[in-house]
């Protein structure tokens, strides 16, 4: 008799398993799945909901995120920010107006005769890479960003070696540079096959890829482009992939890669590849931050 009983009694609250579940409140809205209450049905007692707290971005990065989860939310506590999952990017909904202090720049390479301070060293460079001048394709636009010259490569490939930067007295490093693909012919530019590719390492021995970027369909653009490659850090040596879609408006401007562990000895390097006398790639205005 007794196990008869239990047995209806489970089956008669079976179906609130399938229906409206309340936390703090025992009548839930019919028009909601979960209804949590800021006070319990017996109290005045008032409290709120909270988010699960992710420590930093690099946490935040450990999330098995899918397309599939759109619309998760964290709050992050590193900058303060409510963020949800857009299916492929996490944004901001909000943001405390306590914001962390800004990034600070530890160096800066502008390939000029007289350096920008402080100065990004760099090793690695030849003299006959140095782009001055406009265009000729896109037409009339400066091959470099802030003052006379950038550095590039036509019909070959090369190699960057930026660093060391000491950042111990950071969590992040931050890096940025300026991207531009030119071509002197109106039919040629940056092909698939063209790339630039950006790796990092914390000894200067070990350098891991993390971001590269592929011409596509002779795809040139100037430094003016808005279009940014953002990555973040993932050090698993499979770097993060972008592409122009080949026109004057979106080629990739510029590129970032965010949240790379600070330490005393950070090193990255910028490689270029291209394979025709009438395409070129060129860098401006590579800087490294602490945050």
């Amino acid at each position: 008799m007794k196990a008869l009983l239990f047995l209806l009694g489970a089956l008669s609250i079976t179906p609130n398993f399938y229906s409206q579940v309340g936390i703090g409140t025992t009548t839930p809205s019919p028009a909601s799945m979960l209804e949590v209450s800021s006070t319990s049905d017996e109290g005045d007692t008032y409290a709120g909901f909270m988010p699960p707290r992710v420590p930093n971005i690099v946490a935040r990065n450990l999330i098995n995120v899918a397309l599939s989860d759109a619309g998760l939310i964290i709050f992050l506590n590193s900058s303060g920010c409510l963020q949800f999952w857009t299916g492929t990017d996490w944004e901001n909904i909000k943001c405390s107006t306590n914001t962390p202090n800004p990034p600070t720049l530890l160096g800066i390479q502008n390939f000029e005769v007289i350096p920008a301070s402080p100065n990004l060293a760099v090793s690695g460079i030849n003299p006959a890479n140095y782009q001055t001048g406009n265009g000729p394709f896109p037409i009339g636009l400066p091959r470099y960003v802030s003052a006379t010259r950038g550095y590039g490569i036509i019909n070959g490939s090369t190699e960057l070696t930026f660093g060391p930067v000491d950042a111990s007295s950071y969590t992040f490093v931050i890096v940025k540079f300026h991207l531009a693909s030119f071509a002197s012919t109106l039919n040629q530019g940056a092909d698939a096959d063209d790339n630039v590719v950006l790796s990092m390492s914390d000894d200067g021995i070990t350098f891991l890829d993390e971001i590269k970027i592929l011409g596509y369909d002779n795809s040139k653009w100037g430094f003016n482009n808005a279009q940014v490659a953002n990555a973040n850090y993932n050090g698993n040596g499979i770097p993060t992939i972008f592409q122009s879609t080949g026109t004057y408006a979106t080629g990739i401007g510029k590129v970032e890669l965010t949240n790379f562990p600070a330490g005393s000895n950070v090193f990255f390097k910028i490689r270029f590849k291209n394979d025709r006398s009438d395409e070129i790639w060129i860098i401006d205005d590579v800087e490294v931050f602490g945050l």
